[in-house]
């Protein structure tokens, strides 16, 4: 019965004890003291002592109201429930500043650690798989330049990291991926547009010989397949291959590369937004059959992954549709 919902009311000054409208016989239209949305948001505000015809700015500068309902003057007292007051003991610092970028963390310099994609939580961070460190294996990791200096600088690598007395062998088989990616905040139909700033790292000859010769990389625009949003399921809308040309240590020259979709909601019944979407930084071995390597004598080849960013042009409204 969509057009009579109940609401209950108490404290903030409500007074109690009252039943305030009726629908009809049916439970399907408001019989007496029909009462609309706007209604309940003015007399919130009322009682928050905001009162319900202030209003805020939006982007642009214009004045919008807070509400465009009266209050409904007939549920409130005449007077305070109470004069006692209690002394607020919330913590301010425990809320975080507004963000109202689409990601989170996309210079990195957060240094917050990688999440990986079979990990039991879900989050809207940098989320990876599989995640190394400084053990010659193939995978993503968070990296701190100049671990003994001040700046403090982070980034994230993808590939063969440098080895640390690491050992024995390794092998990679044909389609083995590493993956960074992050859930999209509060995604809309529009066109999206996912950037990277990459170069490539380590070993110059190792870089040519060993990652772009038998590895690709690719940015993705994708969809989750369902609620449990497994970065690993993905419905691609887009992808788009990149090749960061080396740079020397101390010497990094980030190339910007970037990726497009435009995605629908419910236009003709596309529902791509659905279960939500993510952006991905893939680097996949495409060559047949298996690499088998040494650890100790292989060296480093990685793509480092710095500045990241998404663009959101939301669909254009179209004024000749009414509700």
């Amino acid at each position: 019965w969509g057009h009579v919902f109940s609401f209950v009311l108490a404290g903030a000054g409500i007074r109690g004890g009252q039943v305030y409208g009726a629908s009809d016989k049916t439970g399907g239209y408001p019989a007496s003291n029909r009462v609309e949305p706007q209604q309940l948001t003015a007399s919130v505000f009322h009682l928050l002592g905001i009162g319900h015809e202030a209003t805020f700015r939006d982007r642009t500068g214009r004045p919008l109201p807070v509400s465009k309902g009266e209050p409904l003057w007939t549920l409130l007292g005449t007077s305070p429930a109470t004069d006692a007051r209690t002394q607020s003991t919330g913590e301010l610092a425990r809320v975080p500043p507004f963000d109202e970028r689409s990601l989170r963390d996309t210079d990195f310099e957060s240094g917050q650690p990688l999440i990986a994609h079979d990990a039991a939580q879900r989050t809207k961070m940098w989320q990876a798989s599989p995640i190394v460190s400084d053990d010659g294996s193939f995978g993503v990791a968070l990296v701190e330049d100049g671990k003994n200096s001040r700046s403090g600088k982070w980034h994230a690598t993808m590939g063969r990291l440098p080895t640390d007395g690491a050992s024995g062998k390794l092998t990679i088989a044909e389609g083995t991926r590493a993956m960074l990616s992050q859930e999209i905040r509060n995604p809309r139909a529009g066109r999206f547009t996912f950037r990277v700033q990459a170069c490539g790292a380590g070993d110059e000859a190792a870089y040519h010989e060993f990652l772009q010769q038998h590895f690709v990389c690719r940015l993705v625009i994708f969809g989750f397949l369902d609620m449990k949003k497994d970065h690993r399921e993905q419905r691609v809308f887009a992808t788009a291959e990149f090749k960061p040309a080396w740079c020397a240590d101390g010497r990094t020259n980030y190339e910007t590369f970037e990726v497009q979709a435009t995605l629908r909601s419910q236009d003709g019944g596309a529902n791509e937004t659905s279960y939500g979407v993510g952006a991905a930084i893939v680097v996949e071995k495409v060559t047949p059959g298996a690499l088998d390597l040494i650890a100790a004598d292989q060296l480093p080849a990685f793509i480092r992954i710095d500045d990241v960013e998404l663009d959101f042009n939301p669909r254009p409204r179209d004024d000749k549709v009414t509700v």
